[in-house]
């Protein structure tokens, strides 16, 4: 079973909730989000479990992390929520939509 924590709670970040939902054999998921409304939202739209708490999201012990935010927040929450608290393994990429790979 593969296991992922998504960062956020708008739409996007709903997609990937409705695929743990869908698929429970499949995927075990989590999301991360700024505040206990938007973790009541999504815990009611998708069944998900929530949190805006860092410290229960790691202990959810996630495979991968999807950050599913607007583009124009993306660099701030990888590098508030992702960046400072995980170190990445070598060779990883981290990189916003819309920014051409070098």
């Amino acid at each position: 079973m593969l296991s992922y924590l998504i960062v956020g709670s708008g739409y996007r970040s709903e997609y990937f909730g409705r695929i743990a939902a869908r698929y429970p054999e499949l995927f075990r998921a989590m999301f991360l989000c700024r505040s206990e409304e938007k973790v009541c939202q999504v815990k009611a739209h998708t069944g998900i479990p929530a949190t805006t708490s860092l410290q229960e999201a790691e202990g959810f012990a996630p495979d991968f992390v999807v950050v599913a935010v607007d583009r124009g927040h993306m660099a701030q929450v990888i590098e508030e929520w992702v960046l400072q608290e995980a170190v990445a393994a070598p060779g990883t990429v981290v990189r916003s939509p819309g920014v051409p790979w070098r």
